[in-house]
């Protein structure tokens, strides 16, 4: 798809950036972002060479206006979590319930019970493992609100 080529080159024109403001910092310092800035040019020539490959395999399908519903509706709530998630409900809770309302919005009434609990147990796994990476080895602040 044309859009996958467009935003890859805009990628690697950031990541080329990156490499080159990263030039000047420290040995120490400048390993990281030169690893993600190459990692990111290389995922990003991967696609354009998929994307050119599959362009004359795939049909073009029109986004539905319940699909743009859809993503509004994640959108919104997606800043509804940012907000609430400083002051009411912490990285972890937050996290987890906004999560499950997104695969509740996103699995519609086909979602079964089983399903959602697999799914609550994968964000919670999920979310203990950032919040661990995070909070506890890299000692990043994260919000904690009311609950946790």
């Amino acid at each position: 798809m044309r859009s996958n080529i467009i935003l890859s080159a805009i990628f690697i024109l950031l990541a080329l950036v990156f490499l080159y403001q990263s030039k000047d910092l420290n040995y120490l310092s400048a390993i990281f972002p030169q690893i993600i800035s190459i990692l990111l040019i290389a995922l990003c020539v991967a696609l354009i060479v998929v994307s050119t490959r599959k362009k004359t395999q795939e049909k073009t399908e029109k986004i539905e206006k319940k699909d743009f519903l859809y993503i509004f509706i994640v959108i919104a709530l997606s800043f509804v979590w940012i907000y609430l998630m400083d002051w009411v409900f912490g990285f972890v809770v937050g996290s987890i319930i906004f999560m499950t309302i997104i695969s509740l919005i996103v699995g519609g009434k086909n979602m079964k019970f089983g399903q959602l609990v697999g799914n609550i147990i994968a964000f919670s796994a999920i979310t203990l493992a950032f919040w661990y990476l995070l909070a506890k080895l890299l000692v990043v602040p994260l919000p904690r609100g009311l609950f946790f």
